[in-house]
């Protein structure tokens, strides 16, 4: 399988509207955001990111994936929220 690269500079890239994007499109239940296809070091610059951007705690947690915990789900449904099309909401239940 090809890697995808992480852009070191993705902290000052990833806002609101991209992560509502990413977990529309990849995310899940739980709530876990699909990064399989990248490699370790991009994953952690990612939880990095929304760390400093957003104040969001995750983990690398099964599968490759990065997991926000039930603690953090209320603070992520906040900030993704207004940007989420109607027919994705069920992601945020």
């Amino acid at each position: 399988m090809v890697k995808k690269t992480v852009p070191s500079n993705i902290s000052q890239l990833i806002d609101p509207i991209v992560l509502a994007f990413w977990a529309m499109g990849d995310g899940g239940k739980g709530f876990h955001l699909n990064t399989v296809a990248f490699s370790t070091s991009g994953i952690e610059l990612l939880i990095n990111a929304l760390k400093i951007n957003f104040d969001l705690n995750c983990s690398i947690h099964s599968r490759n994936r990065i997991y926000i915990p039930v603690k953090e789900t209320y603070k992520f449904r906040v900030i993704v929220e207004p940007n989420f099309c109607e027919k994705f909401k069920y992601k945020l239940t």
